[in-house]
């Protein structure tokens, strides 16, 4: 838990994404990974289409509500850290 009192987690659609992700990018955050897509398709992070896991961020407050949701078009399509931050400070102060 950090100091706006948020948990960071990544969750990866193939376990074997998990140790390259964590070589390159030195998180020290817990990474998981969903091995049939259960959690990434409740989430609605999922392209059936393209049989691909999307890239998404939440917040989700400490009542269980999302209290953001960011879901990428394309492997590299991030919220921008400003907003998530936003809502993490908005949460702290309730």
């Amino acid at each position: 838990m950090n100091a706006l009192g948020a948990t960071l987690v990544a969750v990866s659609a193939k376990a074997e994404d998990v140790p390259e992700m964590k070589q390159k990018t030195n998180v020290t955050f817990p990474l998981y990974y969903d091995p049939d897509l259960s959690a990434i398709k409740a989430w609605q992070a999922y392209d059936g289409d393209n049989d691909i896991a999307k890239p998404a961020t939440f917040v989700v407050a400490a009542d269980g509500t999302i209290a953001y949701q960011y879901i990428g078009k394309e492997k590299s399509d991030r919220p921008v850290l400003d907003e998530v931050m936003a809502v993490l400070e908005q949460l702290k102060d309730k």
